[in-house]
């Protein structure tokens, strides 16, 4: 009578496949860990120039579109308590520390010229047009050849429009102030800086510079911007240096943009 043999893995074979395998295993999900790392701060690395860049494109835009309707740039303050300024852009050159930017820029496309003259101490002023004005807009009062800027004190309902009180005592008007039909220019004087955010650094906005609004971030991850002016060109450099990780490499971007406003500009 023939006897069928019958063949199997012995325990030891078991084992030795299982630490085998289990080996494997381990490889694959050590590999599928380090790939998962990487796209998560590959994410995070895109996430964040794209944001620096995005901000960078929007300071740009701001600036072309700066000194609004002052051929000069030759633009004063009118809120309470703010500095005067006669330049059309503001830097602070911090030697040890990221820089400052401060310009007035067009917001919008709102533009109409006033019925009454606007001159030192005025509380009041008419406009051609009020639709899309609101409290607490700020306009930009021109005669091409120097402007200030003025805040709206009070709901608009009316084309003569309520302003908050000057508070600038070196103040210069035109001779007998800004004459009727002078322009007049929906404007933003905005603050640009780099400062700390949840651990951080970021790169924030003070929407109207000296007044009462708080800023808000908008880039994370600027840890530096530095800024020239060419008063020959009148080219304004910007760069930005983004980190998304302290340990990663950082990220310089760069842009040069003109003031298309100014007088002599090509």
């Amino acid at each position: 009578m023939t006897r069928t043999s019958q063949r199997g893995f012995t325990l030891i074979e078991l084992m030795i496949s299982m630490t085998l395998f289990s080996i494997v295993i381990a490889g694959i999900l050590a590999i599928a860990g380090t790939m998962a790392s990487g796209f998560r701060t590959q994410r995070t690395t895109i996430a964040n120039e794209s944001a620096a860049r995005n901000s960078l494109d929007f300071i740009a835009d701001a600036i072309r579109s700066g000194s609004p309707a002052v051929l000069t740039g030759n633009i004063q303050v009118a809120a309470k308590d703010c500095p005067d300024t006669a330049e059309p852009i503001e830097i602070v050159d911090n030697k040890d520390a990221p820089d400052e930017l401060t310009f007035t820029f067009a917001r919008g496309s709102f533009v109409t010229s006033t019925r009454t003259v606007y001159d030192a101490g005025a509380n009041q002023v008419t406009l051609e047009d009020f639709d899309q004005l609101v409290e607490g807009d700020t306009l930009l009062i021109s005669d091409m050849n120097r402007g200030v800027l003025v805040t709206i004190d009070d709901a608009v309902t009316s084309n003569k429009i309520s302003l908050a009180p000057q508070g600038c005592s070196t103040l210069t008007f035109p001779g007998k102030g800004y004459p009727i039909r002078s322009l007049v220019v929906r404007a933003t004087r905005a603050r640009f800086y780099v400062d700390s955010l949840d651990g951080g650094s970021a790169l924030w906005m003070d929407p109207d510079a000296e007044g009462p609004t708080p800023a808000q971030p908008l880039a994370d991850g600027i840890e530096d911007m530095q800024v020239t002016f060419d008063t020959a060109t009148r080219a304004v450099h910007i760069t930005l240096v983004a980190r998304a990780k302290p340990l990663e490499p950082a990220r310089t971007l760069s842009t040069t943009v003109e003031i298309r406003n100014l007088e002599g500009s090509p």
